[in-house]
């Protein structure tokens, strides 16, 4: 021993192994000869120094086999520090004594020239409870420096199992929650207790127009995103469904409110919102869910409309209609023939323009319930024409022409299809005043036709022609509103759809519009 300690180069250095109260030992080459043990540790080992010489198994035969030599022999050899996990006991409480851990330390000792010369093993007295003993997986178990110690090392290993499961199960259910949340139809972010934003799934950055790292820069209430009222005023923060969690700290559900990104339009959300707490029962924060309903904000608003529109759109045929009687029946005696003629004339249009907007009332009730049937015969275009034609001859002061592949055959409902074409011809008269209309029939190919209604009119702005055929919808022309209920082209559309056609605009602003519509034939 001290023959070893002197070619160390160190004499001194007997003296203070010897003396530490730290328990170590010096292991040296592949088969972990033990060169030294101070007498800290080998009262430990209950041994003494006729063990030196020897090698580490020879010592302790328990550890014949078991990994922790392995371990040892590939620190020999690479250099690595191991750490292994020793048991003892605690004092008996209440009559019964508890395991405990010390953690035993390899660690190697390399020369000038780089080479492991020798290993100091070191105890470090931390009496470790059991649940913190496996914390590391090159941990093994020792019986007072000896025996394998079987109970603790089965405790170790199902712990460890039951560890590498619970890590497992977690990851696995991390993977889902990520899948889950990356797959919601629902906006997802999560907010820290200040407000700021710490995460947002895909949905919640595609509703909000911004990718994860520009939203966490971001808290809730962030005023570029200007929160408003369902009315369209400014919403004050404290009334943000957020802040109202925060400081109730209770959830909040299907609160809906308006935001306004800075270059979009306006979106309507609905908002959950939830509080997170620590284990003190501390806010850290909150969880918002939410869903665009823009769309079903806007057609809440849209049948609004339509209701206030169809109100008072047939409030204003039936007002004539009245007055008009009433003049006829009151003061018929009193009024010249052509007072009275021109009476019944005006009855007639309010009455007819009454028909026009229940007629289209209940073509759209029985469209939305699939209650339309079609009537499908041959007919030639000329007899359809001619039929439209009769529509407009004493209703109407613009040129109207009619032109193309009158003598070409369709197989259609012919009376649906001349709804179509005398609702394209008033809007064009309505729309584009005072211009010539023409309605052309053009054979594209053995397979289909085109029927046209063009005007030489204002023409349709771009951003208007996508909403034309939608339900509800009603344009202006040079700032000027007109009456309707914003149902003629949307029925349009749906007639040819059912043909199993296509329907169209084409216009240029100045220069008038085309609608037009395909039939199979």
């Amino acid at each position: 021993m001290i023959q070893f300690l002197s070619a160390l180069g160190n004499d001194a250095l007997l003296k203070i192994l010897q003396q530490s109260g730290d328990p170590m030992a010096i292991y040296t080459g592949e088969d972990l000869c033990l060169q030294f043990a101070n007498n800290a540790m080998l009262k430990i080992w209950n041994k003494d120094e006729s063990v030196f010489g020897k090698k580490l198994e020879v010592v302790f035969p328990g550890l014949k086999g078991n990994s922790i030599l392995a371990l040892l022999r590939e620190s020999w050899h690479s250099g690595k520090e191991v750490v292994v996990c020793g048991v003892s006991s605690a004092p008996a409480v209440h009559g019964e004594t508890t395991p405990l851990y010390d953690e035993y330390t390899y660690q190697p000792i390399v020369d000038k020239a780089g080479k492991v010369s020798c290993i100091l093993q070191r105890v470090n007295k931390l009496n470790w409870r059991s649940h913190d003993a496996h914390s590391t997986a090159e941990k093994i178990l020792l019986k007072d420096g000896e025996s394998l110690h079987a109970d603790a090392i089965k405790h170790l290993e199902q712990t460890i199992k039951a560890n590498e499961s619970l890590e497992r199960n977690l990851r696995e259910s991390e993977r889902r929650l990520r899948s889950i949340l990356e797959t919601m139809a629902e906006g997802v972010g999560v907010t820290d207790a200040a407000g700021q934003m710490v995460y947002a799934n895909p949905m919640a950055q595609r509703i909000l127009g911004l990718k994860e790292k520009d939203i966490k820069k971001r808290t809730y209430d962030d005023p570029q995103w200007q929160n408003l009222r369902i009315d369209g005023t400014p919403l004050p923060s404290e009334e943000h469904p957020m802040s109202i969690m925060m400081q109730t700290q209770k959830p909040v559900t299907d609160h809906e409110i308006a935001v306004k990104p800075p270059d979009g339009d306006i979106i309507y959300l609905s908002i959950n919102a939830a509080p997170m707490f620590d284990e003190k029962g501390v806010l850290t924060g909150g969880i918002g869910t939410f869903m665009d309903v823009t769309e079903r904000r806007l057609v809440t608003q849209s049948k609004d409309d339509f209701i206030s529109i169809a109100s008072h759109e047939l409030k204003t045929p039936v007002t004539a209609l009245k007055g008009s009687l009433y003049m006829l029946q009151k003061k018929s005696m009193d009024l010249s023939e052509e007072i009275k003629v021109k009476l019944v004339d005006q009855s007639v249009q309010s009455l007819n323009r009454l028909t026009v907007l229940i007629d289209e009332l209940l073509d759209t009730r029985r469209m939305e319930q699939g209650h339309v049937a079609l009537d499908k015969k041959p007919f030639v275009l000329s007899e359809l024409f001619e039929q439209c034609r009769a529509n407009f001859n004493h209703q109407t002061a613009e040129q109207i022409t009619f032109g193309g592949d009158l003598q070409e055959e369709v197989t259609a409902d012919m009376q649906q299809i001349g709804q179509v074409i005398v609702n394209l011809i008033n809007n064009a008269i309505k729309y584009a005043p005072k211009s010539n209309i023409a309605i052309k029939a053009n054979k594209l190919d053995e397979k289909e036709m085109m029927i046209s209604v063009q005007d030489d009119g204002p023409g349709i702005p771009e951003q208007k022609r996508t909403q034309l055929f939608e339900r509800y919808y009603r344009t202006d022309y040079q700032g000027q509103k007109f009456s309707g209920l914003g149902l003629g082209l949307y029925i349009c559309a749906d007639i040819i759809k059912n043909h199993g056609g296509t329907i169209g605009v084409d216009s240029v602003v100045g220069q008038g519009a085309t609608f037009w519509f395909t039939l199979p034939l």
